[in-house]
């Protein structure tokens, strides 16, 4: 949710930093996380694992982020695209 609170930041301040914006990240509604919780906390055999919950092969480009959130709060700015980082991860995703 780090990238959402930067993006929206950004936005606000008429900014935004998306790199080349073709990152992409997936996101889990936390309802969603919450019943993978449950759900785990109800098997015994789940006791001392690890999960990775996530929503399964659903991703959005930072870019297609950026321009939602401008959508959403309804302003009229174009996202800066800066060159990435050699270090920044591509691709985050989770699948089943």
């Amino acid at each position: 949710l780090k990238v959402i609170h930067i993006i929206t930041h950004l936005v606000l301040g008429g900014a935004q930093d998306n790199r080349d914006g073709q990152q992409t990240r997936d996101f889990t509604f936390i309802s969603d996380a919450v019943a993978a919780n449950l759900a785990a906390a109800t098997v015994a055999e789940a006791v001392g694992e690890i999960f990775n919950i996530g929503p399964d092969d659903r991703e959005i480009s930072l870019i297609d982020l950026a321009n939602l959130v401008i959508e959403i709060l309804d302003f009229n700015i174009e996202p800066e695209i800066f060159p990435s980082r050699p270090f920044e991860v591509k691709r985050s995703v989770c699948s089943s």
